[in-house]
């Protein structure tokens, strides 16, 4: 019996929301992405918040890190959490982190973190097709592995167009590709 060897894993981001025109930031082809567990998602959001205030007199990030609710299919309520940090690079979200690692505030924060927190997947992406972010849009998550990643992109092109015929303007996708870290799926 033979087993085909998959090369990658994917995950397409498919969002829907206004448009922005003439946006000039810059494109954050990287995200740093923790799944978390807690009982009080609402409470763990203004923690971050919180935490984004000290990142923004650091290094004038507004939003530093992100929280996205997981809910999966059929469930109610759910108490699990994606933070995400982005950046235009690899090195640039080091430097980040770095800057912000001996923070006291920071460490404050994230020892309050650790006692409501249950931590699972942490993984590191890099975009390898992206649209522009859509601020307070829905995502749609998903992830699979490919055994042609080229294909896969040019595929994913050619429903880009059909979007666009179909008048649905305001829906982005983007690609991105695990480039490291540990996830509980496979």
């Amino acid at each position: 019996m033979k087993l085909k060897v998959l090369s990658g894993l994917s995950l397409l981001v498919v969002s829907l929301g206004s448009a922005l025109a003439g946006d000039a930031t810059p494109i954050n082809r990287v995200i740093a992405s923790v799944e978390i567990e807690t009982d009080d998602p609402v409470g763990y959001a203004h923690w971050i918040s919180e935490g984004n205030k000290v990142a923004k007199e650091k290094l004038g990030i507004d939003k530093y890190q992100q929280v996205l609710q997981a809910v999966y299919e059929g469930e109610k309520g759910s108490k699990r959490l994606w933070v995400v940090r982005s950046a235009e690079s690899v090195a640039q979200l080091t430097k980040n982190s770095a800057a912000l690692a001996n923070d006291p505030a920071r460490l404050k924060l994230y020892d309050h973190f650790n006692q409501i927190r249950k931590t699972h997947g942490n993984v590191l992406y890099q975009a390898l097709r992206y649209e522009r972010s859509v601020p307070n849009g829905h995502a749609l998550i998903t992830r699979m592995n490919v055994t042609d990643e080229a294909a896969y992109v040019a595929a994913a092109q050619e429903l880009r167009a059909l979007y666009d015929r179909a008048g649905f303007k305001d829906v982005t996708m983007s690609i991105y590709r695990v480039i490291a870290g540990r996830t509980d799926y496979s």
